[in-house]
Order: C-alpha cells, then structure tokens, then sequence
C-alpha cells in the first residue's frame, strides 16, 4: 500500500470509527436526555468554540502547511498555545455570568466553567496532532480519537443512566480531554526541545492569522443560528434544530475530516505543480460528492421511520428539520475542498476574505427571517449554502484551472443520481403498510442498489476511480 492510500485508510478509519462510536454514544444520550439539555450545550457553543480557535490561532495549519519547520518553530508554537488556552480559560471563566444573563440561564456559569477547564486541556495537545498530521501518522490519530470517544462515551452515557442531565455531555467532553492528553504525550514521540522565539511566531503568523480571522469568522456564522434559536425561540428548539444539523452532517464530516487531513499536507507538499493538484483535486471532488450526496439524500428519506427508532419520539420535531438541513449539506464537502486547497496553497488571505463576504451576506439574510420560525431560518441555510459555493470556487477557477464546465461535469452526474435514487426509494417506500423498522430496511435497501447500479452504468464515463475504490477485486 503506498503512502497516500496507506494515509487515506487510517485517515478514514480514524473518522468513520470516530463518527460510528460517537454516532452509536450519541443515540443512547439522546434517549437519555432532554432537547433542552442539547439546546443548553448549543447556548455555549459560540463562546467555547471561539475559546478553542484562540488557543491554537491558526499555527496547527501553519506548522503543516509551511516547508520546513525548525524545533524552535514547534516548542514557540506550543508554549503560545499554552498561554493562549490559559487567558481564554480565564476569560470564559469571567464571561460566564454574562453569557447566562443574554440567555436567561443561570446554569450556563458552572457549565462554562468546566469547558473553560477543557480548553486548557486541549490546547496543550495542538502540535502533537499537527505533527503527527504533517507527517501522516494517522493511525496513531486514529487510535488516539476512538479510544478517547469510547471511554468518554461509556461516561457519559453512565453519568445521563445517573441522572446527572447535561452534565453528562459535560462530563463526556471533560473526560475525553483528559483521555486525549495522555494517549498524545504517551504516543507522540515529540517533546518541547527547542526554544521559545518570537521569531518563529513571527515567520509564521502572516499564515495563522488569516487561518485565524477566517476560522473565527466561519465559527461565529456556524453558530449564529444557535445564538438566534436560544435567545429568541427556547432551548428545546434550540436542541431540536443542533441534533437535526449534527445528524446532516454525519456524511459530510466523515468525508472531509478523512480527505482534509490527508489532502491538505500531501496538496501543501505539491502545491508548485498546479497540474497535478488540478487532476487530484477533480478526482477528490467526483469521490466526495457521490458519497455524501447519497448519505444526505438517504437520510432524506428515511428520516420518517429512523428518527423515532433511534431517538424516540420526542424527537419528532427533527424530521423536518433535518430534510431542510440535508438539502443545504450536500454542496457543503466541495465547498469545504476548494477552500482546504486554497489554504494548501498558502492563500490563507483569501480564505479569509471569503469568509467575511460570506458572513456579511449570511448575517443579512438571518436578519430578514429570524422572526419567521425556526424552519425558515433552516431554509435560509440552503439559500447560503448554495451561494457560498459559488463564492467558495471562485478562485480556484482562476488560481488553478479549474473551469466551470469542469465543475460541472464532477458534479451534476452524483447530484442527479442521487436525487433520482432517493425520489424512487421514496415512492416504493411508501408502497408498504409495514412497521417503522421494515419500511427503513427496504429503503436503505433500494436506494443503495439503485446507486451501486448506476455507479456500475456510469463508471467509464464518470465514477471509474471511485468503482475501482470501492470494488478493486472485481475490476482485478
């Protein structure tokens, strides 16, 4: 197995296995738990995920991403992350009244309070993990990632059979800091050997900070349907709206954690040979779209009987939810890549400034329907989506070729495949009068036949490498 497809695998064994466990974890705590214990978890979610960008401010990307990095570069790195995650520790602490005083719940203060402890645990692990990404260790990534969620899974889950509400996602994420922690200092082999110099801050903050400012940016918009929901709505819509996104993202992030963490640093290691990153960009996009396009599409249309099996029923209120949402996700990895590339580049600026146009024109359209109801702030979700793929590609037509009759040609085929599948799984579906649990089998059942079927018809006009990945024995 060559290097990249040797990373490729442990890249996807690390997020399917994560997502597989976190998925099976977060089931059982949503039969457990309230909407409203999510939605409170969602109220915080702005201010500790902001917490968490400060702590490392773009200098993981930049240490997998610059050519050549000194011990210096990594010990200056890692002593600025320790800082940082200490002051914004302290300045969640601080912020915490406040935060519960915009929201009218007093218990956000102690919640805040332990993820504030969380965001000092994790900022001390930021260079092993870049580290080992720069060098496409993954299978240590891996094993850190599905240890760590397996054990602070099992806690949490025994924590919400206790009785202990939302803190078991507290107690889950506080525990799987700490388990993090020590498997990354026991299997990283790297140590702070070199000195601390401004120097190196310097040489690379020119990247990080625009990495920073887009991140930061992305994050704010990402969770500005979450702030509206909790302050003008309630926390169980809010836990409503947060379980429907993080089920439509369960393809999409399998995906693009998988292909960014071996894209970006093998993308970065060629970035002067624009005709190779051409070719392998358009084959990562032809890949990424079937495949998350047909999970979004599936989820579409099973979502009747699978949420009130997997979840009960009252979480009913997803369903809708969740089929707005899915519409909007499934543009969502290509957008994602274009911008990874982008950055792989060293355009981090860009990246940056179309962060801010997406987040002006974002804000602008949050602000003319929030008072509409929840479901049409969902659909103002696929408004955006749809226009920040355009906003997104934009300069990788220019900056590497890549065309828009190109763009076209990798995406239609899986995006027509998968609606047409999904519209006849549908309708047969709705054939039987059968229980919940029989009407989901024969749905995953026709949708994924119909699909391999037509990747079969297809595969030497537009699936061929993702028929050899999938089926290399056969095309042996």
């Amino acid at each position: 197995m060559t290097n990249i497809k040797r990373s490729f695998f442990w890249s996807a064994v690390e997020q399917v296995g994560f997502q597989f466990f976190n998925f099976v974890i977060s089931v059982i705590l949503a039969r457990l738990l309230e909407p409203s214990d999510y939605g409170l978890i969602g109220m915080s979610a702005l201010f500790v995920g902001l917490a968490n960008l400060f702590s490392d401010s773009g200098f993981s990307s930049a240490l997998i991403q610059k050519k050549t990095i000194t011990l210096d570069d990594e010990t200056s790195v890692f002593a600025l992350n320790i800082i940082a995650g200490i002051i914004l520790a302290i300045i969640l602490y601080f912020a915490s009244p406040l935060v519960a005083q915009f929201y009218n719940q007093p218990i956000l203060i102690p919640l805040l309070t332990v993820n504030a402890i969380i965001v000092v645990l994790s900022s001390s692990v930021i260079v092993q993990h870049a580290l080992l990404q720069r060098n496409m260790q993954f299978k240590r990534i891996a094993a850190i990632t599905i240890i760590s969620t397996i054990i602070s899974g099992i806690t949490g889950i025994g924590m919400a059979y206790s009785g202990f509400g939302v803190w078991s996602l507290l107690g889950q994420g506080m525990i799987a800091a700490l388990i993090r922690l020590l498997l990354f200092w026991t299997i990283s082999p790297w140590r702070p050997l070199g000195k601390i110099r401004l120097q190196s801050i310097k040489s690379m903050w020119g990247y990080s900070s625009n990495i920073l400012g887009a991140q930061t940016v992305g994050v704010v918009y990402q969770n500005m349907y979450s702030v509206i929901i909790g302050k003008v709505y309630s926390a169980d819509s809010l836990g409503y709206y947060n379980r429907a996104n993080n089920l439509r993202m369960l393809p999409v992030t399998i995906l693009i954690g998988a292909i960014q963490r071996v894209t970006f640093p093998y993308f970065s290691k060629h970035q002067d040979d624009k005709g190779l990153l051409l070719k392998s960009v358009r084959e990562v996009i032809r890949n990424t779209i079937l495949l998350s396009a047909s999970g979004l599409v599936l989820l579409v249309v099973v979502a009747d009987p699978l949420i009130p099996l997997l979840l009960t029923n009252k979480w009913e209120s997803v369903i809708p939810l969740l089929r707005i949402l899915c519409c909007a996700a499934i543009i969502t990895p290509v957008s994602s890549l274009n911008l990874m590339t982008l950055q792989a580049l060293g355009y981090a600026h860009l990246n940056f400034r179309i962060e801010l146009f997406k987040m002006v024109y974002g804000v602008v359209i949050v602000a003319i329907v929030f008072s509409y109801g929840v479901d049409i702030l969902a659909w103002s979700v696929v408004v955006t989506s749809v226009l920040s793929y355009f906003i997104n590609v934009w300069y990788s037509v220019r900056l590497i070729g890549y065309q828009w009759r190109m763009q076209a040609y990798d995406l239609l085929p899986a995006i027509i495949l998968c609606v047409s599948s999904g519209g006849t799984t549908w309708w047969i579906g709705s054939l039987y009068s059968v229980d919940a649990f029989t009407v989901l089998a024969i749905e995953c059942f026709v949708f994924i036949a119909f699909i391999v079927i037509g990747i079969y018809f297809l595969r030497n006009i537009f699936f061929k490498s993702l028929w050899k990945l999938i089926f290399p024995v056969i095309l042996a």
